[in-house]
Formats: structure tokens, C-alpha cells, sequence
């Protein structure tokens, strides 16, 4: 017999508690429990799930998990979700047991329907017939129990606000009592009386006797692999916010071969790349959008494609990886191609002969001013006027260096920030581009490949113009360095 991996031993032990519990989420959250649906969220959970957790811990994390889950199905949104610091804290069970012997009956109800249930105040007043100031005021009671245990015990160090207070009663409130019996023992006499004290397995009564849920759903495979181990490779691509207007031509380009997923990006998987490469070679030669304005990576994670959703953590995996990765960057999947040229209009050819006549004045103009190269680091920016200031959200090449000049009120520039390559990574927002907040009546970001030496100089040549940062932009380009310029829009 072949050995279990670790994932599966883990999917096997937690697949009951972690059954039940999803189904119950569900239920809560008012949704038709159908029995791929069932399969689908246990599967998202199972695979989320951290590698080390027992099956308390595993419960207290499976409502983070489903709406994580519900989230995805519903309105296709793919994020990471951090859970709060208490889910693994050692909580003692006796604890639980001093809250039970010190609560009135109103104090146990709220524990068991409010905190254990999840079900809402207003129908613990409904089952009670308690008034509302007297539900608080026993409410507040069970929090004062939980200070009183966290002192007695020393932990935690600090005050225990409502808020925590409420995680960790729910947190009690939960815990299964020891020697919870088979799936096949649940509704015998001897399941019955047990699932009285034990929550889990009232819950898993409750739901068997509703239709919800089957005493075999709560038994792993015993034969075929548990597909909570199952892995998924998948590519995925993020388009830039200043391209946005193209994401309708790379919708139509990627369909039967992306998903799309939120306002910026696709998931391929692995069996579609083949047919990715020459659409995205397509609309990067036409600039629809450019290649600096795409990235991407591939990723081989935890989680499995149902339809058109991934579960588990795989797709999160690869949009974080997709945002690591430069514009422009796909890793080892192609070199993306830069536009080509475009080609020449007929009417140029129907011109009249004083029309030639200007355009060769114009050329020969043109000829006599210096070249100015296309930028080597593409730079795009968007700045926002705030309480006197300009903040600045830009995005280049991760090799460029970035310089930001700030214009003050009597019309001088200076340079704020000089000559940033890996130091830029200060300014980093986390969603792969870079934030800055500059000072005075104007901005100019500037992105080139090695720096600009007379930084300076250009500086001070244009002060005297009427537009200083027009000015050093067009200074900067006729350099020849490769950079490029954002500049903050001019005020009225």
C-alpha cells in the first residue's frame, strides 16, 4: 500500500470535524447546501488549512475559509486572508467548564445559541424572553468570567477587550467534548446523549436530521487519494492600470483560454498555455496593450479548478507571484515582443504638392534637432493633489533608477529624492508599484537605466523657463540617457 502523504493524513483526520462545520457555515450563511457545493468548499478549507493544526483549531478556522470560499464563487474575488492571532492560541478547556458552572440559564443560552450557534441576539432574546438589557447585562457577565480566567491563569498580559473577549467565548463555546463517536454511532442512543454535551456532534445531528447533510459525508475516501491534496499549475497575468482601456480586447483575445478575475487579471491553466503565448505576442506587437503594461507568472500550488473557480491557495500563490514580477516580465513563459511599426496611411501618398512642400520644411526641421530616444524604462504614473502636496503612485522597470523633483511656490526645483535603484524599494506599496508624497506646487518622477549625472545641471537650466518642469523634461529626453518623465498635472 502506498504511503499516505502528509496532506492527506491531515485531510483524512480533520475531514469530519471540518465536514460539519463547513456544512454549518453554510447553512448560516443561507445557502442551498448541494453535495458538490459541500465537496467544493470542504476542498477549498481542507487545502487552505495550515499544515499543523488540530481539530479545534481547524474549526475555529473554517468560517474564515468558507466566506473566503463563498467570496471566490460569488463575486470572483481571489485574496489573501490572514486569520486573527487568537485562532491558534491554546485556549484551556477548563475554562469551559468554570463558565457552565458559574452561568445562570440566560448567561447558557446566550453561550450555546450566541457564541456556540452563531446565531444573533435577537433570537436568544426570542428563545428566552429575556429583555435586552438583561441579555447584555449577562453578556457582559461572560466576558467578565473570561478576564477573571486569563487572570487567574496569567495569560494575556493585557486587557482583554469586548471584541476578544466575544472570539474567545466563541472559541469555548465550540469545543468538542472528548470521545465524539463514529458518523455510523451519531444517531444511536448512546451518539444522542453524547451530542447533548458536545457541539460538533450536535450540530452534525441537527444537519443529518435536516437533509443537509449525510452521516457518509462525514467518512473520508477510504480507497481513491483525497482530492484535497491535489495540486493546480496555472498562469496568471495582470494588466496594468493605465491599459485598462484595452482590457476589453484582451477579454475577447483570452477567451476559451483565460478566466478572467476581478478588474486586472486572468488565470491559464497550464494545459492552455500553449495557445496563450501567440495572443499575447498579437497584442503587444499591436500595443493593445503594450508588453510594458503586462506581467505574469506560473505557479504550481495547493488546489484544484472546479469549472471556472480555483480553490485553495493556488491562485492566490500566482497573483502574488504575478505582482512580484516587473512590467513587461512573464518569466520563462515567452519574451513579450515590443509594438511593431506602424504602417504608413494611403492618403500621405494623394498629398498636393504644397502640402509637400511643408512636410519637407518640416523634416528638415525636424532633422536639425537632436534625437530624443525612446525611454528604456518606461514609466507610468498618477499624482493627486493633497493638503498641499502631490501623492504619487508610479511604477518602472525594477532595474531603473528613480529620481523626484519637487517644484516650490516661487518656481524652483529641487531634487527630494536622488538616484533610488533598490532603495526605491522603500517606497513600495505592496501591490507592486511605489508611492511617494511630494512636497510644493508641482512633481516630476523621472525613471532612467543608470541615473542621470547632470541631474543637477538640468535642474538649474530650468528654473529660468516659464514651465520648469516642461522644461526638464524635455532636457532630460534630449540627454539621450533612455529616460522617461511623469510630470503632475498643471493647476488652474
Amino acid at each position: 500500500m502506498t504511503p499516505e502523504t502528509p496532506a492527506s493524513s491531515l485531510a483524512r483526520a480533520l475531514w469530519s470535524p471540518v465536514t460539519i462545520r463547513v456544512a454549518w457555515e453554510l447553512v448560516l450563511a443561507r445557502v442551498a447546501v448541494r453535495a458538490d457545493l459541500l465537496a467544493d468548499a470542504r476542498d477549498h478549507v481542507l487545502t487552505t488549512l495550515p499544515d499543523d493544526v488540530n481539530a479545534d483549531e481547524a474549526e475555529r478556522l473554517c468560517g474564515l475559509y468558507v466566506a473566503d470560499y463563498l467570496s471566490r464563487t460569488r463575486e470572483g474575488r481571489y485574496r489573501r486572508v490572514s486569520p486573527d492571532a487568537d485562532v491558534t492560541l491554546p485556549i484551556p478547556r477548563a475554562w469551559k467548564g468554570r463558565l457552565l458552572a458559574a452561568a445562570d440559564p440566560l448567561s447558557d443560552a446566550i453561550f450555546r445559541l450566541h457564541y456556540g450557534d452563531g446565531q444573533p441576539l435577537e433570537i436568544v432574546e426570542r428563545h428566552t424572553g429575556a429583555y435586552r438589557t438583561a441579555i447584555a447585562a449577562a453578556q457582559d457577565g461572560l466576558r467578565e468570567m473570561v478576564r477573571n480566567n486569563a487572570d487567574r491563569d496569567g495569560m494575556f498580559g493585557d486587557a482583554l477587550t469586548d471584541g476578544r473577549c466575544d472570539r474567545i467565548l466563541g472559541f469555548l463555546a465550540n469545543l468538542a467534548e472528548p470521545g465524539c463517536p463514529s458518523p455510523v454511532g451519531l444517531l444511536t442512543e448512546a451518539g444522542l446523549e453524547h451530542a447533548d454535551r458536545c457541539p460538533r456532534c450536535s450540530r452534525a445531528v441537527r444537519l443529518v436530521r435536516g437533509g443537509v447533510i449525510a452521516a457518509k459525508d462525514l467518512i473520508p475516501p477510504a480507497t481513491e487519494a483525497l482530492r484535497a491534496e491535489e495540486k493546480a499549475d496555472l498562469f496568471a497575468l495582470i494588466l496594468h492600470p493605465d491599459a485598462m482601456k484595452h482590457k476589453k480586447r484582451l477579454d475577447r483575445s483570452l477567451r476559451g483560454v483565460g478566466v478572467p478575475v476581478g478588474p486586472d487579471a486572468w488565470f491559464v491553466a497550464a494545459e492552455k498555455l500553449g495557445e496563450l503565448v501567440p495572443l499575447l505576442e498579437a497584442v503587444c506587437e499591436d500595443a493593445t496593450p503594450a508588453r510594458h503594461h503586462l506581467r505574469g507568472a506560473r505557479v504550481t500550488a495547493a488546489g484544484r479548478w472546479s469549472g471556472t473557480q480555483l480553490l485553495g491557495p493556488a491562485p492566490v500563490v500566482a497573483l502574488e507571484a504575478a505582482r512580484a514580477r516587473p512590467w513587461a516580465d512573464v518569466g520563462p513563459l515567452c519574451e513579450l515582443p515590443a509594438p511593431l511599426p506602424q504602417p504608413p496611411k494611403a492618403t500621405a501618398y494623394w498629398a498636393s504638392a504644397g502640402l509637400l512642400g511643408a512636410l519637407t520644411l518640416a523634416v528638415a526641421a525636424w532633422a536639425s534637432r537632436p534625437p530624443s530616444p525612446e525611454p528604456t524604462t518606461p514609466l507610468s504614473a498618477g499624482m493627486v493633489r493633497k493638503d498641499g502636496a502631490w501623492e504619487v503612485r508610479f511604477d518602472t522597470l525594477d532595474l531603473a533608477v528613480v529620481d523626484i523633483i519637487s517644484l516650490d511656490s516661487s518656481g524652483r526645483l529641487s531634487v527630494v529624492q536622488r538616484d533610488l535603484r533598490a532603495a526605491k524599494g522603500a517606497l513600495a506599496t505592496g501591490e507592486g508599484d511605489f508611492s511617494a508624497r511630494v512636497p510644493g506646487e508641482g512633481a516630476a518622477i523621472i525613471a532612467s537605466p543608470e541615473g542621470i549625472a547632470d541631474l543637477d545641471a538640468l535642474v538649474d537650466a530650468s528654473d529660468d523657463a516659464t514651465e520648469p518642469l516642461d522644461a526638464l523634461r524635455r532636457k532630460v529626453r534630449e540627454a539621450g540617457v533612455g529616460a522617461d518623465v511623469a510630470l503632475s498635472p498643471r493647476r488652474n
